[in-house]
């Protein structure tokens, strides 16, 4: 379908997928433009607004971004066996499985 579709081109929604069934009036009207990923190079058709693409990146480039920029809160966290018993002990006075099997030598 989109092979052929110079990038750049701008349609509404109901010209690119005729045989749709719209829920609202806007939705089939919406402004669409045949972008291209700024990092992978996947070409797809990306919601026009305020002049410019509303995403300029794909959703698994996207991802990748985010996580690069939010890393996991936990992520290069380590805590000492210590650190470890008294968390434990803090928290309902209940032994972690962490603690309990280093203990014991598992």
């Amino acid at each position: 379908m989109a092979d052929n579709i110079p990038i750049g081109t701008i349609k509404h929604a109901e010209d690119i997928w005729p045989d749709k069934e719209w829920k609202t009036r806007s939705n089939k009207n919406r402004k669409l433009i045949w972008h291209a990923c700024i990092d992978c190079g996947k070409e797809r058709w990306v919601r026009f607004r305020e002049g410019k693409p509303q995403n300029s990146r794909c959703l698994s480039c996207a991802l990748k971004e985010h996580l690069r920029n939010n890393p996991h809160p936990m992520e290069g966290k380590h805590h000492s066996l210590e650190s470890r018993q008294k968390m434990s002990i803090t928290h309902k006075g209940i032994p972690s499985p962490l603690t309990s099997n280093i203990e014991k030598g598992c």
